[in-house]
This record gives structure tokens, sequence and C-alpha cells, in this order.
């Protein structure tokens, strides 16, 4: 399957989504062995984090222990997108919006 991006995109930052991020959405188009397409919406995000240490030892160690904390991260993403977007569509869609 192909993923076209068809160049709108929404980008959200920790001051409209409060938590710390980048957030987007992008309009695609999803081809299914060149025969048919259909529109998407795509979501991506990042959550930036600053190493910190004063050796490199140190910064390591942090950098393991924000990896290892990526369920955290995955679960904030999950909500956001679920309670901001798709269950507003789909309140949406029951009021005939």
């Amino acid at each position: 399957m192909e993923v076209e991006y068809v160049g709108s995109h929404v980008s959200f930052t920790k001051e409209t989504v409060d938590v710390a991020g980048d957030f987007k959405i992008d309009d695609v188009q999803l081809q299914n062995s060149g025969k048919t397409s259909r529109s998407a919406a795509l979501f991506s995000g990042n959550f930036p984090y600053e190493i910190t240490g004063d050796t490199s030892s140190e910064q390591l160690q942090h950098l393991h222990e924000l990896i290892d904390n990526w369920q955290y991260d995955f679960k904030t993403y999950r909500k956001l997108v679920n309670q901001r977007f798709l269950e507003k569509m789909d309140s949406e869609k029951l009021q005939g919006n």
C-alpha cells in the first residue's frame, strides 16, 4: 500500500494540546496496488527531550531512562489522538455536523 501526501497538514504544539511535543495530521491518499485510492488522515508526533548529564556516562544513562519510558509517551499520544480528534469526530457525526 502506498501513501501519498496531498499537501495539507495541521500542527499542534504544547500551547494547544497541553503536552510537550509536536503533533501533526496530514491528509493522505492510500493507494492499494495502483487500483483504488482512499482518503485518510495520518497522525504523527514526537516528544523532544533534552539529554542531561555532566559526563557522557550520565548522558547515556539519561538517554536509556528516556527510552525506557516510551510507553508513557505512547499512551499520552494515543490519548491525545483519541480524545482530541477521534472522539470529537464521532461526536460531530452523531450530531450531523
